[in-house]
């Protein structure tokens, strides 16, 4: 019996059933983490304009750990997003980039405070 006939359907089932195959959970965790960067980067900014400093794209780049092309391409996105503007060479939050980037950090304070009071994780 031909096996093959068996293994590839159920090959193609496994990477491309539509929310559990393996390209779906790909573009998840991807998703996730671009999520992820952009969180971290308006908290860099919004903790930097809290200390009356400014952000740069180096600093945001050695903060996030991203080559410059990353970095780039994260600050444009956050510019089509309305969060971010540029001027000159400094990052500046827009109103509704800093109104999402005090959710972020309430949101991981909440989460934190419960990890302490109720996960009994110190």
């Amino acid at each position: 019996m031909n096996y093959w006939l068996l293994i590839i359907p159920l090959l193609l089932l496994v990477i491309f059933i539509p929310r559990f195959g393996l390209l779906a959970l790909y573009r998840n965790w991807r998703d996730a983490r671009e999520r992820e960067l952009v969180e971290d980067a308006l908290k860099h900014l919004l903790d930097r304009e809290q200390g009356g400093r400014h952000a740069s794209p180096e600093s945001l780049a050695g903060t996030l750990g991203l080559s410059r092309v990353k970095t780039t391409s994260l600050i444009t996105q956050m510019e089509s997003q309305g969060r971010v503007e540029t001027r000159g060479s400094v990052l500046h939050l827009t109103p509704a980039g800093e109104r999402w980037a005090l959710h972020i950090v309430r949101a991981h304070r909440l989460w934190e405070r419960y990890l302490v009071d109720e996960a009994r994780m110190r």
